[in-house]
């Protein structure tokens, strides 16, 4: 199994924990994929397991943290995630709109 997909698939284990209220495990995965994604030419995995840290954050009432990790997917240069940078920078403005 290629990189790419492995980390996909461990990117929905992670959803699914997060759903049942397994944060800490949702957030070892995610934060595995954020390390090696970027080396294996994999922007799309990283921008989103960014993004669901990132929500994990909110969750938490951490907007710091959160805008850490959206900030991280928008430096991303990449055409492969235009749609998932526009989506971190809507959540961008919600944490800053919402914490001036």
């Amino acid at each position: 199994m290629d990189a790419r997909r492995k980390n996909m698939i461990n990117i929905g284990k992670a959803a699914r924990l997060m759903d049942i209220g397994d944060i800490e495990k949702a957030q070892a995965i995610l934060r595995g994929i954020k390390d090696v994604a970027l080396a294996q030419d994999d922007p799309i995995n990283y921008c989103e397991a960014q993004m669901f840290l990132a929500d994990i954050a909110l969750q938490a009432e951490n907007e710091e943290v959160a805008l850490v990790h959206l900030e991280a997917s928008m430096a991303v240069s990449d055409d492969r995630v235009l749609d998932l940078q526009r989506r971190a920078k809507q959540m961008m403005v919600a944490v800053k709109g919402s914490n001036p």
